[in-house]
């Protein structure tokens, strides 16, 4: 509150094929941008970015800006020090951008989308064929090996390494025979079979282990896909210390 005026400050950096930022733009060129964050399953993350382009720096090109490109949005503030501090806001797809043409204004706004979007046929992730966990398959090694699928191209669905809430690795659930006899198998063991027919999608298997591990499943921030436990009966002192003063 002391420091006096604040500047809020936005960049956008453009991924390649390895998620690692090919280009950027700066807060110069960029003249508007919102951001919606939600919990519910699947799209967690969207925004809209407007670029001035009037020197036709960012036209709907394949060597420029394209439908499917990966970019990733921060935002921050101009310190007092004159350095930037950014934080990320998470990474997306450009779905369907759009131009304006005006005697004295020439801009594009990019609408985006989250990872998501490449996993629920928005961008792609429709299955080709059928996909199955079996009963006692390791959920998260399930999440792990789906997220390494081909894409179609030589690359990876997502190569960001997902995250699962640390919760699940310590819990047990316990399994009735036909008998009556009882054991404790891993919570993260598969308790049915999961069966998702072809022209559905990875988002659909995703969220059938999502209601398996009864969590939440979206991306975050940083642009990895986190399961996070929706269980309300689970008491804080057993949560991991997310922070220590």
């Amino acid at each position: 509150l002391k420091l006096g005026a604040i500047y809020p400050i936005a960049k956008l950096e453009f991924l390649d094929e390895y998620g690692m930022p090919d280009f950027d733009v700066g807060n110069d060129f960029i003249s508007d941008w919102q951001l919606t964050c939600s919990d519910q399953n699947g799209v967690q993350r969207t925004a809209t970015v407007t670029l001035n382009n009037t020197e036709h720096f960012y036209d709907i090109n394949v060597n420029k800006i394209w439908i499917g490109q990966q970019v990733r949005l921060l935002a921050g503030i101009k310190l007092q020090t004159g350095d930037d501090y950014y934080l990320p806001q998470g990474v997306f797809y450009i779905t369907n951008p759009v131009e304006v043409y005006q005697p004295n204004q020439k801009s594009i706004t990019l609408n985006l989308i989250d990872k998501w979007a490449g996993l629920d046929g928005t961008i792609g992730g429709t299955l080709d064929g059928t996909y199955q966990i079996n009963p006692n398959d390791n959920l998260f090694t399930a999440i792990q090996q789906l997220l390494l699928l081909d894409r179609g191209n030589g690359r990876p669905l997502d190569a960001t390494p997902p995250v699962l809430d640390s919760l699940y690795f310590a819990m047990t659930s316990q399994i009735s025979d036909a008998y009556g006899n009882v054991s404790t198998v891993p919570f993260l063991n598969a308790p049915y079979t999961l069966r998702t027919e072809a022209e559905n999608t990875y988002a659909d298997v995703l969220l059938g282990i999502s209601t398996m591990l009864v969590a939440t499943c979206g991306y975050d921030k940083t642009g990895h896909l986190v399961f996070r436990s929706a269980n309300t009966d689970v008491k804080d002192s057993t949560r991991p210390i997310a922070w220590n003063f």
